[in-house]
């Protein structure tokens, strides 16, 4: 038996001991042998001696098959030695017929001619904590589609757009290796970004023509108006701050801070270039909308001065895509 050859690292111990129980599994990748602990086992509500000898085509029929598919490049990434550690969540089918949610953590802990040799992993089950952070989101949707309510009723447009420039933020962001949280925060940033307008008179909010200087400086206050309102919010994360820096360039000629470079969090970035994607791509009063060959140079063009080059880099796969 494996676990009887290895004594498991006090490591992997120490870095679950605040989650209560802990379910262990021991591989050999050389020799194929795996086996699971009685912890493991009794998370599924098995005991180990059901499942022992343990495989990968067991595993495969134990976790839930969305989460099989989108773990198989993590573990091809941590068995290739792109990664050092293994971590992952996903969901696992009980005994009884339910999925619950684990997190799991490996590391490798010997190797034999440049292969993996013994690798010695986790499972906590966290299906608790992902179940309350499901009702937060879902909290969080309805605030989102309240304030979308408000922003329909001033403007229709803004509407369109905002829905756009989330779509567009989650699609750049996958195209960045963002994480689920990223992108969750880049899809609610995106729905709120221009809350803000709800402030600006519609004869300046539809204006067909150049806006004066007075009115621009009026357009300009809708992302720290937004600021002030979802700043009364705890959504998890900086979201206020992401959608007051959306106008911000990394030149330091945006708005309304002047910031520069690393001083914009990355979820502004590609807002910022997700809002510009779509304002290009979107009829508006006062002209036609541009083609995606003309977007494509316009980001280009702009690449290092306003915008991140791995966002605009990103932007760019996600646009010749549609093509």
């Amino acid at each position: 038996m494996i676990e009887s050859k290895y004594k498991t690292p006090d490591l992997i111990l120490d870095i679950y001991s605040e989650f209560g129980q802990i379910g262990i599994w021991y591989c050999d990748k050389i020799t194929g042998e795996e086996e699971i602990s009685e912890e493991w086992a009794s998370m599924l509500g098995y005991q180990a001696c059901e499942l022992n000898p343990m495989s990968d085509k067991k595993f495969a029929e134990l976790i839930h098959p969305e989460d099989l598919e989108r773990s198989e490049p993590i573990i091809h990434a941590f068995y290739s030695g792109q990664r050092l550690t293994y971590e992952n969540e996903f969901r696992l089918k009980h005994k009884d017929g339910y999925y619950f949610w684990v997190s799991s953590k490996a590391k490798i802990y010997s190797w034999q001619e440049n292969r993996p040799k013994l690798v010695i992993g986790t499972h906590v089950n966290i299906d608790r904590q992902m179940k309350m952070q499901e009702k937060l989101k879902t909290q969080t949707h309805s605030i989102v589609a309240a304030f979308s309510k408000v922003i329909e009723l001033k403007d229709m447009y803004t509407k369109s757009h905002l829905e756009n420039v989330a779509n567009i933020s989650v699609k750049i962001g996958r195209y960045m290796n963002l994480s689920d949280l990223n992108l969750e925060c880049l899809y609610i940033a995106g729905h709120l970004h221009d809350l803000g307008k709800v402030q600006i008179p519609k004869e300046i909010l539809n204006k067909t023509g150049k806006l004066t200087a007075d009115e621009y400086e009026i357009v300009k206050k809708h992302s720290n108006d937004a600021f002030v309102i979802l700043k009364e919010f705890d959504f998890g994360f900086p979201l206020a701050t992401i959608v007051r820096q959306h106008h911000e360039r990394i030149d330091g000629s945006g708005y309304p801070d002047g910031l520069r470079k690393s001083e914009i969090l990355i979820e502004s970035q590609i807002i910022a270039v997700a809002d510009t994607i779509d304002a290009m791509l979107t009829d508006r009063p006062y002209r036609s909308k541009r083609s995606i060959e003309e977007v494509i140079e316009t980001l280009i063009s702009s690449k290092n001065i306003e915008f991140d080059a791995s966002v605009v880099n990103a932007a760019l796969s996600y646009l010749n895509y549609l093509r």
